[in-house]
């Protein structure tokens, strides 16, 4: 009977662990998500005819989404981790430059940062 209790209080844990351990990963998945995109628009900045001041305000104000969203200092490290490898992989194209195309890479950015707080919230739970 005693590696019966074992085996059930083993899959209780597993089980009850397991939402957690999903979570953990949608979060990771939404801060690597997010940073790459604010990389993306970090990579935007020069071409458009920005300077790097801008570049570098608009990554504070990233440190600051998060941190309003409720990220600890190790979430705004992933974040500006998955930044730096979006504008390392970012091509900017000339639609970027345009109302149109700042807009949708905004709104996008706002859709990410929604899904870092729905994590946020759900790892507070």
């Amino acid at each position: 009977m005693a590696p019966a209790r074992l085996a059930i209080g083993l899959l209780a844990l597993l089980v009850a662990t397991a939402p957690l351990a999903a979570d953990d990963s949608t979060l990771e998945k939404a801060l690597d998500a997010f940073g790459r995109h604010a990389g993306y628009i970090s990579a935007t900045v020069l071409p458009c005819g920005g300077n790097q001041e801008e570049a570098a305000w608009f990554a504070g104000m990233v440190e600051g989404m998060v941190r309003k969203a409720g990220g600890t200092d190790e979430d705004i490290a992933a974040v500006t981790r998955s930044m730096k490898k979006g504008r390392a992989e970012a091509e900017p194209v000339a639609r970027d430059c345009t109302d149109t195309g700042g807009q949708e890479l905004a709104l996008t950015l706002m859709r990410l940062l929604d899904e870092v707080r729905s994590g946020l919230e759900r790892r507070r739970a």
